[in-house]
């Protein structure tokens, strides 16, 4: 829907707006040098992912290639995915979007009466099932409803006095292609309706993950929930908000859904001169926390990172943190510090396929991560048809090298889900411009280095109270020059000299030591069960293997490859899952109940876990004997 946004938003805003690097030590002569201290003892945001949507138009030819599947999970390292939740998969048995469709309480019946294999959705559905055979552990899907569907809207309130504005919903079939269009109204705030769209959002949710395997991470209920747009939308008070946000919470509660609810996911920071845009999102936030229900309800707060015209990419690291830390001026407000919950940029785009374009896009992730403490950055679309202009993409294609892309990948790659921000002292977003992210799991030290000076700087990296054993990653982008490997840095003292050229993007990844585990500390294991369908003893995520759903695995204890009385097991989950914790040190033999006619296509897995140890990867396959 961006591409529409470029051309209505604006008018419908505007009447509602009240070189190579080096590691050499350098004489300080040459260039302005900088400092920067990493600081361990004072961490902030844990990183919940980055990535994008299909918006931008991606063809569903291109949707559906392996080809830009592992461009998006594997090359750029996406570990978030993002899907429209459309109306258009609820019809009546007439057909018509405007006759309604009575939910139950039974979320089976529900379910069958919703079309998920239709194009509005297989699109988003294939692609997040595509993850399934990749990062399996470590990709989000999220969802944003655009629209409730239509018979559950009535008069459009203004989300500033809660009063009708004379506006009701409308049903478009001539607009934008062809495709059928539901703008403006605002959910009808009744019992009875509002308990019609908890079914609705339970019901879509839970039959999401059964037709494509892979449950839906969190959703926001309203995309930009104070706007009537010429494309799908409805607008919410915050009085009408907080109801729905209780009405599906309810739902989810009674069916055991564990998807997480995020909003209110209005439009952006807005910018010093003009914050009454942060102001609207923050009145959602008051009424959430005015009422302990929805408040509790709401797992983390959305909001997209445009300016208040709706299309520009904003950067405003003032207000970023003032969104975090309060303002004192006028309007007023809390910040969300205090109230514990991540906070997720999940819609930014435009920006054209220049390096300095790039460079803005870089440093918008900058603030929202540093300033924002920001866990998620997500952008609106990931590819557009090659070809074509990618404004609201970050490429065309299967292109690895456009600038956008390569600017995110900065961070997209080596920034991994679990990772935790530490304090630098280095956080000029107009000069030199630094953030850090320990990964105790993984045992990394990521820091990502801007320039955004027309001259070259050189820096001082002090990692001396982090345990850096290396920096054997490091990638830097200039204009005309994108994702060029560096050699490995050298520490000295626990300090990295480096070169930054002007108008740079510089990634380092270091292994840290490890820390001794106390000689009775538990441990885990952790793998994947799969079908394996070419019998060749890989789990190929480009073949047709399954994972295998639902499915006994257990620890042989005896090694007589049968499920004994006493011994440990588990079922593995929806995307073929399984895991034993709190596991003493010793020999573990990892089986599986096969069925009749089965055998195993790998090798039994036998291991010695130590103490303390996490054990992760372990693939078990199967084939028909």
């Amino acid at each position: 829907m961006r591409a529409t946004r470029v051309l209505f938003r604006a008018a419908v805003r505007a009447t509602r707006a009240a070189g190579s690097c080096t590691c050499e030590t350098l004489e300080k002569r040459q260039m302005l040098a900088v400092d920067v201290n990493v600081d361990a003892s004072e961490k902030f945001q844990t990183i919940d992912g980055f990535g994008t949507s299909l918006g931008g138009y991606t063809p569903m030819k291109l949707t559906d290639s392996w080809q830009l599947q592992d461009l998006y999970y594997e090359d750029l390292g996406s570990s978030i995915f993002r899907t429209q939740l459309s109306f258009s998969i609820l019809k009546a048995d007439d057909g018509n979007l405007a006759t309604p469709v009575v939910l139950g309480p039974d979320i089976n019946k529900n379910i069958r009466k919703f079309d998920f294999g239709a194009n509005s959705i297989e699109q988003f559905g294939n692609f997040a099932k595509g993850s399934l055979k990749r990062k399996l552990d470590e990709v989000k899907i999220i969802g944003s409803i655009w629209s409730p569907p239509h018979w559950m809207k009535g008069p459009e309130l203004s989300p500033y006095s809660g009063k009708p504005n004379g506006i009701m919903p409308k049903l478009d079939y001539t607009s934008f292609g062809g495709a059928v269009n539901a703008s403006g109204g605002s959910l009808i705030n009744t019992d009875a309706n509002l308990t019609q769209f908890g079914r609705y959002v339970a019901a879509y949710v839970k039959g999401f993950e059964r037709a494509y395997g892979v449950p839906l991470y969190a959703i926001s209920i309203q995309n930009e929930l104070a706007f009537h747009e010429p494309y799908h939308s409805c607008v919410y008070t915050p009085e009408l908000y907080v109801n729905a946000v209780k009405a599906v919470s309810r739902w989810f509660r009674k069916e055991h859904i564990k998807t997480k609810l995020l909003g209110p996911e209005d439009v952006g920071v807005g910018s010093e001169k003009d914050p009454y845009i942060l102001a609207r999102q923050m009145d959602y936030i008051k009424a959430l926390r005015a009422d302990r229900e929805a408040y509790e309800a709401i797992w983390g707060y959305a909001i997209h990172g445009y300016a208040n015209d709706g299309i520009t990419p904003q950067r405003s690291p003032a207000m970023w943190d003032q969104y975090w830390n309060g303002r004192s001026g006028q309007p007023t407000w809390k910040g969300i510090e205090k109230d514990n919950k991540p906070s997720w940029m999940t819609e930014i785009s435009g920006g054209s396929q220049t390096w300095p374009s790039a460079m803005r896009l870089a440093k918008n992730i900058q603030d929202a991560l540093v300033y924002g403490n920001a866990s998620a950055w997500v952008f609106w679309g990931i590819s557009s048809a090659p070809g074509t202009k990618a404004d609201e993409a970050l490429t065309n294609g299967t292109n690895s090298k456009a600038n956008k892309y390569v600017a995110t990948k900065h961070f997209f790659r080596y920034v991994r889900p679990g990772a935790v921000r530490l304090a630098t002292n280095a956080t000029n977003p107009e000069g030199v411009y630094v953030s850090a992210f320990s990964h105790d799991k993984n045992r990394t030290l990521t820091s990502v280095l801007i320039n955004a000076t027309d001259k070259r700087r050189s820096v001082q990296l002090n990692l001396s109270g982090l345990r850096i054993e290396r920096l054997s990653s490091g990638y830097l982008s200039t204009e005309g020059a994108a994702w060029r490997r560096m050699r490995i840095v050298r520490l000295e003292n626990g300090v990295a000299t480096l070169s930054l050229p002007a108008q740079s993007i510089m990634t380092l990844q270091g292994t840290t030591a490890r820390k001794a585990a106390p000689s009775n500390a538990p441990g885990s294991i952790r793998g994947v069960a799969f079908g394996d369908t070419n019998s060749n003893g890989k789990y190929d995520a480009k073949s047709s293997d399954t994972v295998s759903v639902g499915k006994t695995i257990f620890l042989d204890s005896n090694a007589n490859d049968r499920l004994d009385l006493g011994e440990r097991l588990t079922k593995t989950d929806a995307q073929g899952r399984f895991g034993f914790d709190d596991l003493k040190p010793g020999i573990y033999r990892v089986r599986r109940v096969l069925p009749g006619g089965f055998s195993y296509s790998t090798e039994p897995i036998r291991l010695k876990l130590e103490a303390g140890q996490d054990a992760t990867g372990l693939y078990i396959g199967s084939k028909k004997a």
